[in-house]
């Protein structure tokens, strides 16, 4: 069986790699707002606050430190950091075999390590901060597991430094994951009066540091919008918090990606029958401390989760789903062991046939999608092609925010001996200007052209493509350049 397992590691590594052996990565606006990020720290080398998050808020600078060596390495191509992502994966997929093999047998620790590295190859072609959080979870859950049952010092430090670090990646999973564990931790010491456990707790508002000194130096505004995001009071009155139970309750039950393509509710029922196994194993007395810290978890992470005063996302959600996976292959340890070994094996043969059709797919997406690396930089190449040795260019998207196209065209700034001016007339300038949708006339690129970049004149040059992006060039005289253009057609990143 041992080269059977290998065999799947290394078949599920190549489905991770699919996107980068290609030369591609999906590069959405997250993405590009994260490269833009990574520019930031380039320039400055220190950052306290990392990508904005709901209520105004910001989670931390984590994600940007640890892809940072990468973007080094890469001289900031988004190819490169696609590798790193992929080494991400292999790394998770190590410690899940030995968080598996320690709390359970090692056949729960290969079982485990499969479904996790399978899981992963959706996701290695653009990865972001919840990413993060989702691998560190299941080790920050055997953490915990560990200090309950031995009430090793040695475990309750990782564990509190890990409930920092995923505030800083995620802060909607984060922060009711360690509010729970604080909780419960803060019990265990009182019931076993271990207090000089309780100095280890102190250890959660030093990982959160860099919050604590940007609020200092910007007036307090964290702690406000932190407030104003977990205040019930809404406008007049109270906030009708009932209208979202329906949501909590259903991805409660039925979103955990057990199976990866569920047509029609079929994960609700995996996940009833773990619940089942649970139940089973609780009964028989097997790892019930386990099981307990699961349960409590999981169901308090839906129950805090009412502070948001709106539904729950689905990077909100995902970052539990590898905890979720270790359940439900501990399992296998269960007194129905052969059925539920059947259940894994027809769920992972379920799951690699999707897999590999995402592969299949990507012919598909790379080169051609909107949202394609490859893609996007073609269209700056067209730009950067033109013979003349300095240009203006301006990005247009219909979020306003432009993150993935502006973020290629100040790579190849940078890799180009040219004279290159964002957001500027010159005496030529590029527009270059992502799909919109068409039904809003107020979306059209022509009008934010018309009415905000303020060119009027026919341009000498378009390029179409057939995913809906448009490169148009134009000669501007020196009056035509002095006209002015709305600011506000660049925020930036201000909106972090």
């Amino acid at each position: 069986m041992r080269w059977l397992f290998f065999g799947l590691l290394i078949t599920n590594t190549i489905l991770a790699s699919w996107y980068v052996l290609h030369g591609d990565i999906f590069f959405n606006s997250d993405i590009g707002r994260d490269f833009l990020l990574l520019e930031e720290l380039d320039q400055k080398k220190i950052v306290l606050i990392g990508p904005r998050s709901s209520g105004e808020l910001y989670h931390g600078p984590l994600w940007t430190y640890l892809t940072y060596p990468a973007y080094l390495v890469g001289r900031g191509n988004p190819v490169i950091v696609g590798w790193f992502w992929v080494l991400l994966a292999l790394v998770a997929t190590l410690v899940s075999y030995g968080i598996g093999n320690a709390l359970f047998s090692k056949p729960v620790g290969s079982m485990y390590a499969l479904m996790v590295s399978l899981y992963l190859s959706f996701h290695t072609r653009g990865m972001s901060h919840p990413h993060a959080a989702m691998i560190l979870i299941p080790l920050w859950f055997f953490c915990f597991v560990r200090y309950v049952t031995s009430s090793n010092i040695g475990f309750l430090i990782p564990h509190v430094i890990l409930s920092g670090m995923i505030i800083q990646l995620e802060l909607a999973p984060g922060i009711p994951l360690a509010a729970l564990s604080i909780g419960a931790l803060l019990y265990l010491i009182w019931k076993k009066q271990q207090y000089q456990h309780l100095g280890v707790l102190l250890l959660l508002p030093l990982t959160l540091g860099n919050f604590l000194i940007f609020d200092i130096r910007h007036e307090h505004i964290l702690a406000q919008k932190l407030l104003g995001f977990i205040t019930p009071y809404q406008g007049e009155g109270l906030f009708d918090y009932t209208m979202f139970i329906k949501n909590r309750l259903f991805l409660l039950f039925s979103s955990t990606e057990i199976l990866r393509r569920d047509p029609g509710g079929r994960n609700l029922i995996l996940f009833l029958g773990m619940l089942a196994g649970i139940a089973l194993q609780l009964r028989d007395h097997n790892h019930v401390v386990l099981y307990r810290s699961f349960l409590y978890f999981y169901i308090g992470f839906f129950l805090l989760s009412f502070i948001n005063k709106g539904p729950i996302l689905y990077f909100h959600l995902y970052p539990l789903f590898l905890l979720v996976f270790l359940v439900f292959c501990s399992l296998l340890t269960c007194r129905y062991k052969k059925a539920y070994t059947i259940l894994f094996v027809v769920i992972y043969a379920m799951n690699l046939v999707s897999s590999v059709g995402d592969a299949q797919d990507s012919f598909g997406h790379t080169g051609t999608h909107k949202y394609s690396w490859k893609f996007l930089s073609g269209v700056a190449k067209q730009v950067f092609s033109g013979p003349e040795k300095e240009f203006g260019y301006f990005v247009y998207s219909p979020d306003i925010l432009g993150y993935e196209m502006k973020y290629t065209m100040h790579y190849f700034t940078r890799h180009s001996n040219k004279n290159i001016y964002a957001f500027k007339k010159m005496p030529v300038t590029y527009l270059v200007a992502a799909p919109h949708p068409p039904a809003d006339p107020y979306m059209l690129d022509s009008w934010w052209r018309i009415h905000q970049v303020r060119i009027t004149q026919n341009p000498e040059r378009v390029i179409e493509f057939a995913n809906g992006y448009k490169m148009e060039k134009y000669v501007l005289t020196k009056d035509e350049q002095q006209v002015y253009f709305d600011p506000a057609i660049d925020p930036g990143l201000h909106f972090r």
